[in-house]
């Protein structure tokens, strides 16, 4: 069939990847190729110019495994399970003059020379030697070699230049290592016609796993083996000097293993810096990780955004390793830094020195960064003391001496919090505050406060500004200080065990004041001008667990709201709205963050906040764009730490305070290989399955498409005019899989978010079109509700009392909108059989369980039909049934499919008040079914038996209903004349496993599950 369209967008697996020349890459991303090229400017530049990305002419029919350039790099060889094509490159322009495909899959190919030719490795252990010729556009086989042993391969590593020295590395299903040579065979005298036999040199058990990857270095002696065990294993490789060539008296014995990945290890590969061999490899966990030659683990770094990498690519020149993983993104990291730190440690990491060596016991308690060239600390023994920093960041004087005291007088009390704001230092104790200032012009420190402010010991003190700050004691003391206005307010924090306040936030110009304590709660404060004082208005608790945030930051700000958001200790970032008028917090939404405790939020700029925290004993520092920037192992987050970013130098200075010693770190921020490639499609990590699209009526306005999935993040993207997919926000309401979505448009300017998934969990939020600000609105969760039930039900099953299950997942959602005051009913089907009917007002927000049937089978599918006013459900048995909005059951059930129903369309004719139901499901046939609705019998059932050759996962009907578009796990979409049952138009799309198909404008259909295609068929 004539594939008739276009593509407009792919994500998929990208497998495949090859470094052409120091200014031009090429992926396989699906059954695409991508080329990615950046100008060929002067070698000192070259690195810092921007990728371009585009997508070639070519294209395989299924997802490309493999690339390989011959020695010249004037011909690449690409190829996916049993297709191989040859072309011809030139300046960045590739031709394609070859394409075949056999009859086993392949697992590895390369070029050899003396002669010029291509070989390929079979799944079942056979060579295809075939000879090239550019100019004349052939490629014939010239021999085939069949090694003796038969086991189907998992991977496979070709090495050798020429025929004589090619060397095959293979793995198979029990982690075996199979070596052998096809240059040695011999011919079958008895079968001539079939392969020659190579017999098979080494089979040795590497590993308890299936084994993923193979790499080997002839220079340094060394192949490495990655498995499905976690495990990197070094191998050392002995040759006999005078025959180098023949594997034949070779022994190979296992040097090391490496630990270091938390799943299965897909690539791994020698490389070398200088004289020295390392390993890198990737995998499942989305790591990337870096070895030495004795296993140990030199670096690791989470590159691809959670998301599986399958493979990378290492530019020796630059030093950068470019990985592409299972979103078919390209992300690289440039290596340089960490490939010298085991050589050459870097003079930006330094142990300071003690603070007196007369004074052994003496050591730093308290530290901060002070300006630019300045470390403060204060010490066990309560005295203050300054270290210097050179442009260079080493120390000023580097000797014991280095630590100079700062003479201040009245420093006799124990210190229990010192904060610093630009050249002012706040030391708190028992009762009293001292706020000293650096003056840099008269190189000396001034005294600005120091006296008796609260009744209890200083816990708590944040400052506002250099001038504004609010310090808090054990029992729950505050005082707000503004020093311009010379004000200075009280404040009582509510009776508990600890209520001392962790962080606060002034907002509305200090008409309100935000506020966290100990216990975790988020306490809203108003001023009171009468008495100059602050009343408590509202409490939020336990924001982040039992354990207080860490930070509060105004994300925007009007003359009637504001945005506030807050992080702590349990990884997410939570997001509250202050309504100035009703003097009332609101929860909006949450987001999960990679980071076990988030301590501070750093704003770069409007777009990237920079994410600084924890996680176990290493501090990390995190953002949405580039993923982790920063890993380092410091202890963990309990210890005094303080931190200065200069953006404009692109690098972060860490202070912090191990094994009572001072340790300084000065890192770049942002890795320079992550920023010249085209930014990372944030797609799911894990199946998506379910799409909603709230289509635009103005033509001006993108499109609206809402993702969820098994990776339980609800995603909300823009289709832009040029239909590109646009991440715009992420909803993180769901504890498991989500299943299914239903999107209902409030205005011009809201819509609400109705999913519902695993664990009965029923969660509905609001969204603002125009900016994407998120309100969760409900989280519900479904339980059984005794004696509720229909009441025309006669069936045994409803009268009988149902024990509730916890774990039932909520697979279909349809709504009713009663009345324009944003009532609602809500039609749920559920795994356990029951469809039910839930009202929702949205005014209150009150959820209350109306009605419930039972149907004895997972339900599917569920269709409110808003112009007949009755409801369709469609189970796991082919059965659709027919119910009124009181869930009384009105027609069924109907038997239109052999098997479950995966995808349902329909369409109410009004004039011939009849219903068509165009469905499809696990019994590979497409069903057509039109209902009287007068006398609900089947008027029409026609079966389209020839079209799918597996589960069909989708239906959908165009606008019109004249035609039907159905897609399934055999990757074929097809548009079909619904009356005649001919197939107007198909195509084959390289996603994996679909799970479903969205349509737009009856021509653009979204087909998604392991990936997503955008293709467009022709009008």
């Amino acid at each position: 069939m004539d594939m008739v369209g276009r593509v407009l967008e792919t994500i998929a697996d990208g497998i495949a990847i090859e470094i052409l020349n120091g200014h031009a890459i090429i992926t396989g991303k699906g059954n695409e190729l991508h080329l990615f090229t950046r100008p060929q400017n002067n070698a000192e530049t070259e690195h810092k110019s921007m990728w371009e990305e585009q997508v070639l002419d070519t294209k395989l029919i299924n997802k490309i495994h493999g690339i390989h350039k011959n020695h010249q790099g004037n011909v690449l060889l690409v190829y996916g399970e049993k297709e191989f094509v040859l072309l011809q490159a030139c300046q960045n322009q590739f031709i394609e003059f070859f394409r075949a495909s056999l009859s086993d899959w392949i697992s590895c190919g390369c070029f050899i020379i003396n002669p010029q030719e291509v070989v390929l490795l079979t799944a079942h252990s056979i060579i295809l030697r075939f000879d090239y010729d550019v100019l004349e556009k052939t490629c014939s086989l010239k021999e085939r070699i069949s090694c003796t042993d038969k086991s189907t391969l998992y991977c496979a590593h070709l090495y050798g230049t020429t025929w004589k020295k090619l060397v095959v590395f293979s793995g198979n299903a029990f982690g075996e290592l199979l070596i052998w040579q096809p240059s040695q065979n011999a011919a079958d005298m008895k079968l001539p016609t079939k392969p020659k036999m190579s017999s098979l040199i080494h089979r040795i058990p590497a590993h308890n796993g299936v084994i993923f990857s193979i790499d080997y270095d002839e220079n340094a002696e060394r192949l490495i083996t990655t498995s499905d065990d976690r495990a990197v294993k070094w191998w050392k490789v002995l040759l006999l000097e005078a025959m180098e060539s023949n594997w034949e008296k070779s022994s190979l014995k296992p040097v090391a293993s490496g630990y270091g990945h938390i799943s299965r290890v897909f690539k791994g590969r020698i490389i070398r810096n200088d004289s020295n061999v390392y390993a890198l490899s990737v995998g499942e966990d989305s790591y990337l990780c870096l070895w030495n030659g004795k296993g140990e683990l030199l670096f690791k770094r989470r590159q691809q955004f959670g998301a599986t990498i399958w493979n990378f690519a290492y530019d020796q020149q630059s030093k950068t390793v470019y990985t592409i993983g299972s979103n078919g993104n390209v992300v690289a990291y440039d290596m340089s830094c960490e490939l010298q730190k085991e050589t050459k440690p870097p003079n930006i990491e330094l142990l300071l020195p003690i603070v007196n060596e007369e004074r052994p016991k003496e050591y730093i308690a308290k530290v901060k960064f002070l300006g630019d060239h300045d470390i403060v600390g204060i010490t066990n023994e309560n005295r203050l003391m300054r270290l210097t920093l050179e442009s260079q960041n080493k120390v000023a004087d580097n000797n014991s001496s280095s630590w100079g005291l700062i003479e201040v007088a009245g420093m006799d009390f124990k210190c229990t919090v010192m904060e610093v704001y630009g050249n002012r230092i706040a030391i708190c104790g028992y009762k009293r505050l001292m706020v000293i200032e650096w003056k840099k012009e008269n190189y000396r420190f001034d005294k600005i406060l120091d006296e008796h402010m609260l009744e209890g010991v200083i816990h708590g003190f944040i400052f506002f500004s250099q001038e504004d700050f609010l310090v808090g004691d054990s029992k729950g003391n505050c005082v707000l200080y503004l020093e311009a206005q010379n004000v200075r307010r009280q404040m009582k924090l509510p009776v508990c065990k600890e209520p001392w306040l962790t962080t606060a936030l002034l907002i509305n110009q200090g008409q309100f004041l935000m506020v966290t304590n100990r216990l975790g709660n988020l306490l809203l404060y108003k001023l009171n001008s009468a008495e100059g004082n602050y009343d408590l208005c509202d409490v939020i608790k336990h924001i982040h667990g039992n354990l207080g945030a860490t930070q509060l930051q105004v994300v925007c700000e009007t003359k009637h709201k504001a945005l506030v958001r807050s992080c702590g200790h349990d990884g997410a970032i939570k997001v509250f709205s202050l309504d100035f008028e009703e003097v009332k917090l609101n929860f909006c939404y949450r987001e999960n963050v990679p980071l076990s405790c988030v301590e501070n939020i750093c704003k770069e700029d409007f777009t990237h906040d920079l994410f600084l925290g924890f996680n176990d004993s290493h501090f990390v520092v995190w953002s949405r764009k580039y993923d982790v920037l920063i890993k380092l192992d410091c202890g963990g987050g309990h210890r005094c730490w303080h931190f200065r970013t200069d953006f404009n130098d692109n690098n972060i200075s860490l202070v912090f305070i191990k094994n009572k010693r001072v340790k300084f770190h000065r890192m770049p921020l942002i890795n320079q290989g992550l920023m010249y490639l085209p930014a990372a499609k944030r797609w799911h990590t894990a199946p998506c399955n379910t799409m909603e699209a709230l289509k635009s009526n103005d033509a001006t306005q993108d499109n609206i498409v809402v993702t969820a999935g098994d990776d339980i993040i609800i995603k909300i993207h823009t289709l832009t005019k040029h239909q590109e997919l646009v991440l715009r926000k992420e909803l993180h309401s769901h504890i498991s899989n989500v299943r299914t979505l239903k999107l209902l448009a409030l205005n011009s300017e809201e819509f609400l978010i109705f999913s519902g998934g695993g664990r009965a969990q029923l969660c509905i939020a609001k969204v603002n079109s125009q900016n994407f600000h998120i309100e969760e609105l409900q989280n519900y969760t479904l339980k059984a509700k005794e004696g509720m039930m229909t009441p025309a039900a006669t069936n045994k099953q409803n009268q009988e009392k149902y024990n509730f299950n916890p774990e039932t997942r909520l697979m279909s959602i349809d709504i009713k909108e009663l009345d324009n005051k944003g009532n609602y009913l809500l039609f749920i089907g559920c795994s356990d059989g029951y469809i039910r009917c839930l009202i929702f007002e949205l005014s209150s927000l009150v959820i209350e369980q109306a009605y419930e049937y039972f149907c004895n089978r997972c339900l599917l599918q569920v269709r409110y039909i808003k112009e007949y006013d009755h409801l369709l459900t469609a189970d796991t048995n082919g059965r659709v049934c027919i119910f009124n909005t009181n869930l009384e059951l009105v027609q069924g059930p109907l038997h239109i499919q052999d098997g479950g129903i995966n995808g349902i369309s329909t369409k109410y004719n009004a004039d011939k008040n009849t219903l068509e139901i165009f469905s499809s499901g696990d019994g590979q046939q497409i069903a057509y079914t039109v209902l009287d609705t007068t006398t609900w019998s089947k008027t029409s059932l026609s079966r389209f038996w020839h079209v799918h050759t597996s589960q069909i996962c989708a239906a959908v009907l165009s606008t019109n209903g004249r035609y039907g578009y159905t897609c399934g796990v055999d990757q074929w979409l097809y548009k079909i004349d619904i009356h005649s049952g001919d197939v107007v138009d198909s195509f084959y799309s390289c996603v994996a496993d679909i799970k479903g198909l969205c349509l737009l404008q009856d021509e653009i259909c979204l087909i998604y599950g392991n990936g997503l295609q955008v293709f467009m068929f022709n009008k």
